[in-house]
């Protein structure tokens, strides 16, 4: 039998990839704000190496997520209630990986090399300067940029609905605050 909640791990990691994702929207609104030049160097590769460490990160969370099974919602959760949830953690999870794997194709075509968490060389500078592709990078530029806002949209609809459950008290924002 399953428990109500969900397992540590699971846990763990929405809280992990939470605050990934928050974290990303404060660098990527803190590295357009700086000029063109050096300084916006560290910036972009923090949020370039984090998007991708969330792509693995997500991964990990969403097989995790159904091993164990957390237990059923109450009965008392109305029909729609369930469909929008699921709706909301599926569109979320797609989400998650169009905005990373977008940001990434965006990087490859942009010129730039890429190195992860400074140690990894992922794209080298010589073969990023062969991919560059103007209109390759707009586009994958375009769609990171719109999804993401559209997943900042849904996670503002996943903490309006948790915050929801916790005033009704209805045990389900307990599955995952496991208080």
């Amino acid at each position: 039998m399953s428990k109500p909640g969900y397992s540590g791990l699971t846990v763990l990691l929405h809280w992990v990839v939470a605050i990934a994702i928050l974290f990303l929207f404060g660098i990527s609104w803190w590295m357009m704000a700086i000029p063109y030049g050096e300084y916006r160097y560290l910036p972009f590769q923090l949020h370039k190496n984090l998007g991708m460490t969330l792509i693995a990160l997500g991964l990990v969370l969403l097989i995790a997520r159904f091993f164990p099974r957390p237990g059923a919602l109450p009965p008392s959760t109305p029909r729609w209630m369930r469909r929008a949830a699921v709706a909301d953690h599926v569109l979320m999870y797609l989400l998650i990986f169009v905005v990373c794997l977008s940001g990434m194709l965006s990087s490859a075509f942009s010129g730039w090399g890429t190195v992860l968490w400074w140690q990894v060389v992922l794209i080298p500078d010589e073969a990023a300067r062969r991919w560059e592709n103007e209109w390759l990078n707009t586009l994958f530029s375009d769609v990171h940029i719109y999804s993401s806002w559209i997943l900042l949209a849904l996670l503002i609809t996943h903490v309006a609905g948790a915050v929801f459950h916790a005033f009704r008290r209805d045990g389900v924002a307990r599955r995952m605050l496991r208080l």
